[in-house]
């Protein structure tokens, strides 16, 4: 298989913004997936700018343009689109049009219509997947089966409550109840009004003889805060990972709210992230004022500028109204102010102690603050030095991570097609499945340990169920979903959302096992094609999931399992009451 050799037309603003993070991660992401990505690079000469176009363009399969106002301003812009035309009508070259923000897009030339269009900000993961089909790195029958973000694709709103985007067909929450009048319709005779208005009158005075002796003997309850459901607030990650997994993973936020009330005129609502109940509000980080509210909606997107893990800082959220000219470095202390709150619940023990027979956690007691953590930020079986592990990270950050590492060796193996690459890359693919404990069973006798020993030391399977310790990654994974199903204020949406991902995770082993298998007969017979493409099919399948043409996404893959198990990190936001 050829590489793809993509060129980005693509002129950066001298300001940083939301877009050009996300542009150069999709750059990344694009070379690390096996793509030949190539620009302008802003070379100063026009002449050579002529010379660079003319040797370039020519050579590449796909030609994509960023719908950005320094770049619709650049010149050169419209050079490189009657180049790219004229490619498009003479041989197989693709154009493509990205947008790099999710609001206020500047509008784009008359000619750009008609082009394949993909918005990385509304859904970056589904954007790039969609990239990595067209581009003919994953597999698809039909370029044409993976659509365009259309509006019902993009983040739903149910009623008069947003929910979190519904990413690789992430379920969406259930609005907040609301209550219906209705007027009951009747028709009453002229010649029964007095007698059904005596009537009437006899049930309105029993009735009322009846409210006020029930009330002496049975005080009232206190009234209920109609409809307390604000809206949510989720963790985003922006994937600008570092080799430890402790950056760029859940990175971000965005709070989402409309069933609000305005603040006073001088006023501005501010949101905050608290850490732990136990830790009271120091250390509280300030997320920025909350947008204007129209139509009872505002809201809010907050980035680390650090890329620091923000669930390992704090768990609660908390808007509070204060004065719109100077921002507050601190929440109020005046609870007074303090309008609306959320938090992930949380205990107040001493955490979960260490099983020793497993090197896993004993899920007794563990709260789903804990098990989302050891999840998604830091895992104590992956920092027991005992057992010689001493990984950052959380189990489903290591368990996504290293399924992307063998599906990109697969790929590697497929691609090159040769003796030596195909046994390497095989060796290293048993390395990451096996671990360092138990690959000697699948490798020949003397062969060295290729990947990184610190990461290689859990395998994302469990072979042998009764004495590996620490097991692999998958079965780690199981502990944490079984304990977070079990976990106290769990909602039974939650609970079928865990029944889900444990499902995938169950898949994604199945497809593993497959992968272990064609590594083997590739060690034996590097040129066994038939296990060179069903290793690439079964290691993509296990990382993407599975295509389903019926809804135009992928499910039940790494990808997948990670994205629901961050959407279990969610807020509920609600009326803050003291």
């Amino acid at each position: 298989m050829n590489v793809p050799r993509v060129f980005i037309c693509y002129y950066p603003g001298e300001i940083p913004d939301e877009g050009q993070y996300l542009l150069r991660q999709l750059f990344n992401d694009l070379r690390a997936a096996g793509a030949e990505v190539i620009t302008d690079a802003g070379r100063n000469s026009d002449e050579e700018f002529s010379q660079y176009i003319a040797r370039a363009l020519p050579g590449c399969q796909w030609i994509i343009f960023v719908q950005t106002a320094e770049t619709l301003q650049n010149a050169r812009t419209r050079t490189i689109f009657t180049v790219a035309l004229k490619l498009a009508e003479q041989q197989d070259t693709e154009l493509v049009r990205i947008i790099p923000t999710s609001t206020g897009t500047v509008q784009g030339p008359n000619e750009w219509t008609d082009l394949n269009t993909i918005n990385i900000a509304q859904d970056y993961p589904k954007a790039l997947e969609k990239m990595l089909f067209l581009f003919s790195i994953g597999d698809t029958s039909s370029l044409k089966q993976v659509e365009a973000p259309e509006s019902s694709r993009l983040p739903k709103r149910i009623s008069n409550f947003s929910t979190p985007s519904p990413t690789y067909d992430r379920p969406l929450a259930l609005p907040p109840r609301k209550a219906v009048f209705r007027d009951m319709p009747y028709t009453i005779g002229r010649k029964n009004m007095l007698i059904g208005s005596i009537a009437l009158a006899s049930l309105i005075v029993i009735a009322l003889i009846s409210v006020v002796l029930i009330n002496v003997f049975r005080p009232q309850p206190p009234a209920k805060i109609p409809n307390p459901v604000v809206g949510n607030a989720y963790f985003t990650s922006s994937e600008l990972f570092d080799t430890d997994g402790q950056k760029g993973a859940n990175d971000g936020i965005n709070v989402i709210l409309n069933n609000l009330t305005s603040p006073k005129a001088d006023k501005s609502y501010y949101v905050w992230l608290l850490p732990d109940t136990q830790a009271g509000e120091a250390n509280t980080i300030p997320m920025g004022k909350l947008s204007e509210i129209h139509d009872s909606t505002a809201t809010l997107s907050y980035i680390s500028p650090t890329h620091n893990n923000l669930l390992k800082l704090g768990s609660r959220i908390l808007i509070t109204e204060e004065n719109s000219a100077i921002a507050p470095s601190t929440p109020t202390t005046d609870k007074s102010m303090w309008r609306y709150y959320a938090e992930i619940p949380q205990g107040n023990g001493p955490g979960m102690p260490m099983n020793n027979n497993n090197g896993s956690m004993n899920m007794a007691g563990g709260s789903q603050l804990d098990h989302l953590r050891h999840l998604l930020y830091l895992d104590p079986t992956l920092q027991n030095k005992d057992l010689n592990v001493n990984l950052q990270g959380g189990v489903a950050f290591w368990f996504h991570q290293n399924i992307q590492k063998v599906m990109l060796l697969a790929k590697d193996a497929r691609d090159k097609n040769n003796t030596a690459t195909t046994r390497s890359d095989a060796i290293k693919i048993l390395d990451y499945i096996d671990g360092s404990q138990y690959v000697s069973q699948d490798i020949p006798g003397g062969t060295k340990f290729l990947i990184d020993g610190r990461v290689g030391r859990i395998g994302l399977l469990t072979l042998d169920s009764e004495h590996e310790n620490p097991a692999g990654f998958e079965r780690l994974m199981g502990h944490h979903l079984s304990g977070l199903s079990e976990a106290a204020n769990i909602t039974a949406d939650q609970k079928q959302q865990i029944n889900q991902i444990n499902a995938s995770v169950n898949g994604i082993v199945d497809r593993l096992n497959m992968v272990r298998t064609d590594a083997t007969k590739l060690l034996a017979n590097p040129n066994d094609t038939n296990s060179l493409n069903d290793l690439y099919t079964q290691s993509t399948d296990a990382y993407l999931g599975q295509f389903d043409p019926a809804t135009g996404n992928r499910v039940g893959g790494a990808v997948w399992v990670y994205d629901h198990i961050q959407h279990l990190s969610s807020f509920t936001v609600k009326i803050y009451k003291s």
